[in-house]
């Protein structure tokens, strides 16, 4: 032996009891105490809290990865709720204006009836035997070509003859 180490003489049923312990205590560290039993319900209950932990910041993790998007989206869409805003500002303004003329509109009309002055002056009614009297011929719309007999053919073209 190279150790000098004092030893004992152990009898063979006890070294098998010792060795017999040894491999229980690898095979369950925690033996089949009460305590032990609590410690591995405690440590699976454990384990099972750091599963759920994790599955809480997988979840976590994506909504700020879709929030990080959104946010991306709504800066790129900004300048143009800017300029649709600048439109309705501009049509607020338009609608504003128009407001407040058909309201002038209505106190000069209110004004004008209460004044009883007719807007549009009627011609004063002709005596009875005029009526008699066949109207005016109205005067020929522009479009309309001149009589036959003012029509003159271009120079050097021959006579047109009138429609029959």
């Amino acid at each position: 032996m190279a150790d000098k180490e004092p030893f004992e003489i152990v009898p063979k049923k006890e070294v098998d009891d010792l060795k017999k312990d040894v491999r229980e205590l690898k095979e369950n560290p925690l033996g089949a105490s009460s305590s032990g039993n609590e410690l591995i319900k405690s440590v699976g209950n454990l384990t099972q809290s750091m599963d759920n932990m994790f599955e809480l910041f997988k979840v976590a993790n994506k909504e700020i990865k879709e929030e990080a998007s959104t946010l991306e989206f709504i800066k790129k869409i900004t300048p143009l709720f800017d300029n649709l805003n600048k439109k309705l500002d501009r049509l607020t303004e338009q609608h504003d204006k128009i407001a407040e003329g058909v309201v002038a509109v209505a106190e000069m009309v209110k004004e004008i009836k209460d004044r009883k002055v007719p807007l549009i002056k009627h011609e004063e009614e002709k005596p009875a035997h005029d009526v008699a009297r066949a109207p005016s011929p109205s005067p020929r719309p522009r479009s309309m070509a001149p009589p036959p007999s003012r029509m003159r053919p271009a120079p050097g073209r021959p006579p047109i003859a009138p429609p029959r």
